[in-house]
């Protein structure tokens, strides 16, 4: 069975495991929390994922060329 959880229990979670002690385990700030240590792993690499685009060096605003409308291209080449 599933269990959910509040945001605020979730973020307190996160914060206690990525301010954890020299020599405490993530499987013990796991235990200690009741929850799985794959749930906690697996929120602190989602939190650290770059955003889509980011990894191109593309920022929200951007367009990718070929989603350019034709004066933007007229643009690019004229510049």
């Amino acid at each position: 069975m599933r269990t959910n959880y509040s945001s605020s229990f979730k973020s307190a979670v996160m914060e206690k495991a990525l301010h954890r002690g020299q020599g405490v385990t993530m499987a013990e700030i796991a235990r200690e929390c009741g929850v799985d240590k794959s749930s906690i792993s697996r929120r602190i690499r989602g939190s650290r994922a770059p955003a889509k685009g980011e990894l191109m060096g593309m920022r929200d605003q951007d367009k990718r060329p070929r989603d350019w409308s034709r004066a933007e291209r007229l643009q690019a080449l004229l510049s």
